[in-house]
């Protein structure tokens, strides 16, 4: 873009750049983001299956293996009663 033959250097090129797309963009820099329920579905599916994934897939009549608090001290009373 100059008129002689010397190049530009990549500095004064990334700072165009940079300030073009600055400029570009802050006419809505505080307009916010519109939110996406496609993706927001897909995060809580993701998450619920990662989180929950051995509770949910359990079949119908099953028990979970981990026992409850109340049931652990109902056998440890139990046990010291013989």
């Amino acid at each position: 873009t100059t008129t002689t033959d010397r190049p530009i250097s990549v500095h004064s090129l990334v700072f165009r750049s940079l300030k073009r797309t600055h400029d570009l963009f802050l006419a809505n820099q505080n307009t916010p983001v519109a939110p996406d329920e496609t993706a927001d579905a897909i995060t809580r599916k993701i998450k619920a299956k990662d989180q929950y994934g051995t509770v949910l897939t359990l079949p119908k009549g099953m028990k979970p293996h981990v026992k409850s608090t109340t049931e652990t001290t109902e056998t440890s009373g139990e046990a010291t009663n013989d």
